[in-house]
């Protein structure tokens, strides 16, 4: 792999959700910002990268057992210590990251699956290739919220659309392009879709059913972006976005099991509607909670 094509940064904004589909527990949009030498669709496709633990789409690494539980784990503190993160304090984490106060049951500790989170080969690798992390930010959605949200736009692609652009308003540091996963089940976006969002569309590059591209203004920055099918697993910021996401993800997801009872080691409900331990969950949890607070409308 030619990493170094060109004599100018390139900065990458990766985001991905995690989170879509579920009837319990957040929607999680997460956001990395990346610095590099090069072209990004050519010099960031995921499969050329050679991590000590391999990186690829989140669903892969956090498989439904202990090793992939510790191997994502690992990964995301890896991503995090290599954009500067110190403590490995799993609530001054998530504060750091979404500039909110989240709650996690008391019982969870970081290292949570793995023996020990921290792995300097990962930060190692990156700054060999000249890959700079310079910022991860994300938005966490509870189901309260997500409901109040979605009545409101009342189009659950357009409020993931939504969180995206949040947090590349949040960007601390500018950006040449965005590279985003397809949302939901959306293929074509267009000028509709952005004004609802108050974005501005100055062009359009392409709209097929595995890319579309676009040129956006927002009030204090312009850019190039691009939907991706299936992105995460295609493009090094959006998997490194989606695994931080899908981690922040299972660690609500195993607060919410350990309230209701559930203390497993890896969460025992996933909060899809096709697992037959979400029904558990969910009826120890409404012993609890009032229902519009804890399962999502849409």
């Amino acid at each position: 792999m030619n990493v170094f094509q060109t004599g100018d940064k390139t900065r990458v904004v990766g985001i991905d959700e995690n989170g879509y589909g579920p009837v319990l527990g957040p929607l999680v949009v997460t956001a990395v910002n990346i610095e590099f030498d090069g072209e990004p669709f050519e010099d960031l496709k995921t499969e050329d990268f050679q991590f000590p633990i391999k990186v690829q789409d989140s669903k892969k690494v956090f498989s439904r057992n202990l090793s992939g539980y510790q191997a994502g784990e690992i990964l995301t503190w890896g991503f995090l210590l290599a954009a500067g993160f110190e403590a490995q304090d799993i609530r001054s984490m998530i504060k750091k990251i979404t500039g909110e106060e989240h709650y996690i049951h008391p019982e969870i500790e970081v290292p949570i699956w793995a023996k020990r989170a921290i792995n300097l080969e990962i930060p190692a690798y990156l700054k060999k290739l000249g890959i700079r992390i310079l910022e991860v930010r994300a938005k966490v959605l509870h189901p309260a919220d997500f409901n109040e949200m979605v009545e409101l736009v009342d189009n659950k692609s357009l409020l993931d659309y939504l969180l995206f652009e949040h947090l590349l308003w949040k960007m601390e540091y500018d950006f040449d392009v965005a590279m985003m996963g397809k949302i939901g089940g959306t293929k074509f976006y267009g000028k509709n879709f952005f004004l609802r969002s108050g974005a501005e569309l100055v062009e359009t590059f392409m709209e097929k059913k595995d890319i579309s591209g676009y040129r956006l203004r927002l009030p204090h920055r312009e850019f190039d972006a691009y939907f991706i099918l299936n992105g995460d697993e295609k493009y090094l910021p959006i998997t490194i976005a989606s695994i931080i996401g899908k981690y922040l993800r299972e660690v609500f997801m195993l607060s919410l099991n350990y309230e209701a009872g559930f203390k497993d080691k890896i969460p025992y409900a996933s909060g899809y509607r096709h697992d037959d331990r979400t029904k558990e969950l969910l009826a120890k949890l409404k012993e609890k909670y009032d229902e519009y607070s804890i399962v999502r409308n849409r």
